[in-house]
């Protein structure tokens, strides 16, 4: 018997949010200074899309992001870094922006076909030293 995708998803969700390791919070003015520096950095070349989907509408209080050892979330989007068995290879390098950026890259293999993706996000200065020990965690899964 499989577990249905939401429950499995609702799991790892659950899991990820009670493993966190650090979170911090984005206010909407430096997350639009991020989303000009994503498009720059974005277009040029030899440089690839960013997976993370830039919010509608801004909550009022702030964006969410929670790292943890298993991946990220990004008000509410999780995008899992660990998965066992995968295959996947990660690399992440610190981007100076304005603002300070992590952009991680992915290599995964399953089933004998692989595939890769970049994931750029915003982070707070203050917890930089933190979110690099979980990058040394997510280099070595």
């Amino acid at each position: 018997h499989q577990p249905n995708d939401i429950t499995t998803g609702s799991l790892i969700y659950a899991q990820c949010l009670r493993e966190s390791r650090v979170r911090w919070k984005i206010d909407e003015s430096a997350w639009r200074v991020f989303g000009d520096f994503d498009q720059t950095r974005a277009s040029q070349s030899n440089v690839a899309f960013n997976f993370l989907s830039l919010p509608r509408k801004f909550p009022a209080s702030g964006l969410e992001i929670v790292a943890g050892e298993q991946g990220l979330m990004v008000d509410g989007e999780l995008f899992l870094f660990s998965a066992i068995g995968s295959g996947e290879k990660i690399q992440t390098v610190w981007l100076d922006g304005p603002p300070l950026c992590l952009e991680v890259w992915g290599v995964f293999r399953t089933h004998g076909s692989s595939g890769s993706y970049t994931l750029r996000f915003p982070v707070d200065p203050g917890v930089r030293a933190a979110v690099e020990e979980l990058c040394v965690k997510w280099r070595s899964t």
